[in-house]
Order: structure tokens, then C-alpha cells, then sequence
């Protein structure tokens, strides 16, 4: 068996469930109340959408321009509206 130690510092948790993973790709968990505009983001997976777990607002400020968002299907509709003109959807 192979021991291998997590890198805490490439997660940052934000707030409640937000969280941010840098490696070799930068990953969001819902981002919400994002201090900074990064436009850092590879991929951004939304869990569903409640405010905290889906902020159009905090998207647009990790967003870049190949940055692929990630959302339940359900959310089609309020993702292409909100978003859509912004990232590249997988709903």
C-alpha cells in the first residue's frame, strides 16, 4: 500500500460550503462571497441552487474565459440565464 499526504494548502475554504482546490487545475465548490475576482477557475461544480451554492455574482469572479461550469440538470434553465453567456455549462 502507498502512503501518499494531502497538500492542505491547495484547498482554501471560503464560506460554509465553498470551497477552492488549486493543483494543476483550479476547482470551485460553490463558490459564495469570494473576496477577490481570481478568474482563476478551470472547472466550477454547483451543488444546487440555493444563494450560497449558486452566486452568479462570485461566479463571474473566478470565472475566466474557458472556465466549465458544472451544475445539476435541474438548474439548466436559471444556469444558461444567469450564466450560460459567461462560462461553458455542463448541466
Amino acid at each position: 500500500m502507498i502512503e501518499r499526504k494531502l497538500d492542505m494548502s491547495i484547498i482554501l475554504i471560503n464560506a460554509r460550503s465553498s470551497i477552492r482546490i488549486k493543483g494543476t487545475k483550479v476547482v470551485y465548490f460553490d463558490p459564495f462571497k469570494i473576496a477577490e475576482e481570481r478568474h482563476d477557475a478551470d472547472f466550477i461544480f454547483v451543488t444546487h441552487e440555493h444563494y450560497d451554492h449558486f452566486s452568479p455574482e462570485d461566479i463571474r469572479k473566478v470565472s475566466k474565459e474557458q472556465t466549465i461550469l458544472v451544475a445539476p440538470y435541474s438548474m439548466k434553465q436559471v444556469v444558461y440565464e444567469q450564466v450560460g453567456k459567461m462560462v461553458r455549462c455542463a448541466v
